[in-house]
């Protein structure tokens, strides 16, 4: 609870901190019934629903599925009902992906029984609770709660004991429009993020596969393998640090795994190298670094280009370096394509391994490429870096939306921060 509220006149001391005086601390289940509504024995039979499962949710949106399902009457634990404007929250490896509010007509919806379906009782309302319980999820109270290792699971009861500060009905809704207008605000650059990303997808199927070419550009595009065109460097530089190596910077496997370009902007480990690795591996702008190994045969090979100069980096285990002769090819160009078509095919046909899968130097040095000329190569990779720019400004918009979300969140919950209420004239 914020400390600013601390002693404030018009504040009070609660179990849960302190809060406005004309605020209550309730459970969950005081303001909320929790699985009130599920189908029972006495159900009609052969009764259709639309089946929302854990997999139908994404961050807080639900994913509606594509068709019916016809339920026979039978006692089924599977058979959970809820209504627009109901809370679904994930007591199945319960995190936000898993959580979500019900803003869509939900008659013939029926949901898994992994969610807790959380409905707001007269003097609650429904969003409130959910930005409520938004700002509880990733808490220490609710992983606390937690109980399983295997499959690790969040009991009803430790649900409904959650103690919220609780404002006046009209103030929750106040409370909600507000958090709700940055909701709204991150899905609509959300979605701008998805239109690009399909674009961006659509544009690598023709651009990569010469289907689409640009003015000025006829001639023949050639085959090539790896070898011809760049020098391979595996890497063997591991995360263990040593008093008498040099400190430097390492580019480790997720870095490569979850960033399409290495900047100065990834968070990159502190570790330690010989001076004859950091001569070798150490990256350069231009570097298309490869994870020659992965946990599965899809997640082999995935590429990342060196943009920027990191003073100090070096690349790590698990990856390799191709370093492209820039009078052969584009680094760009080369990554998108390594990781598109027939390309990666031929490196996740090549993976070898049985719960951990890897390339050998001959599988990526052998791997075949068709490829344009340079100068078209540079077109096509201009294409994608603009694409790129946007996304990545459109991401950071996103998470600048969350982490004022997150501060109005710690304000408003708390009280810290009122908002004026008018009462609603009244008639004569």
């Amino acid at each position: 609870m914020s400390k600013h509220n601390v002693n404030r006149p018009g504040y009070k001391e609660t179990n849960v901190g302190w809060i406005p005086e004309d605020w209550e601390v309730k459970c969950l289940k005081e303001i909320a019934a929790i699985n009130e509504l599920s189908l029972s024995e006495n159900t009609l039979p052969d009764l259709s629903f639309y089946y929302l499962s854990l997999s139908d949710v994404n961050g807080d949106r639900f994913s509606i599925p594509d068709g019916k399902i016809t339920f026979v009457n039978s006692p089924s634990r599977a058979r959970r009902k809820f209504k627009q404007g109901d809370v679904l929250l994930s007591t199945v490896r319960p995190n936000l992906k898993g959580f979500g509010f019900v803003d869509f007509e939900s008659d013939e919806f029926i949901c898994s029984t992994g969610f807790a379906v959380i409905h707001a009782k007269p003097d609650a309302y429904g969003k409130f609770i959910y930005h409520t319980l938004y700002s509880h999820v990733t808490s220490k109270y609710f992983y606390a709660c937690v109980v399983g290792s295997n499959y690790p699971a969040l009991n009803n009861n430790d649900v409904e004991k959650l103690k919220i500060p609780t404002p006046s009905l009209l103030e929750q809704h106040k409370i909600a429009e507000i958090l709700s207008a940055w909701d709204t605000a991150i899905e609509l650059v959300g979605k701008q993020i998805e239109a690009k990303q399909r674009l961006k997808k659509g544009l690598m199927q023709h651009l990569l596969t010469g289907k689409i070419r640009f003015p000025g550009f006829n001639n023949d595009w050639k085959d090539a393998t790896l070898k011809q065109l760049s020098k391979l460097l595996v890497s063997n530089v591991d995360k263990k640090s040593s008093d008498d190596e040099t400190l430097v910077d390492l580019c480790n496997y997720l870095d490569v795994y979850k960033n399409e370009y290495i900047t100065r902007a990834v968070d990159f480990m502190p570790a330690t190298a010989t001076k004859k690795e950091i001569k070798k591996f150490s990256l350069k702008v231009g570097d298309v670094i490869l994870t020659k190994d992965s946990e599965t045969r899809e997640d082999i090979a995935s590429t990342a280009v060196v943009t920027e100069t990191v003073n100090n980096l070096v690349c790590g285990y698990h990856l390799a370096i191709l370093r492209l002769d820039p009078k052969k090819g584009n680094s760009v160009f080369l990554a998108k394509l390594l990781s598109h078509g027939r390309t990666h095919h031929h490196f996740v046909a090549y993976a070898n391994g049985a719960t951990r899968f890897g390339l050998t130097i001959s599988a990526i040095e052998n791997a075949k490429v068709r490829i344009p000329s340079v100068d078209e190569q540079k077109r096509i990779a201009q294409v994608f870096l603009s694409i790129d720019r946007e996304l990545d400004k459109l991401q950071k918009k996103i998470d600048v939306f969350r982490q004022q979300k997150q501060g109005l969140m710690q304000k408003l919950l708390t009280g810290e921060v009122r908002i004026q209420i008018i009462p609603p004239i009244q008639r004569r």
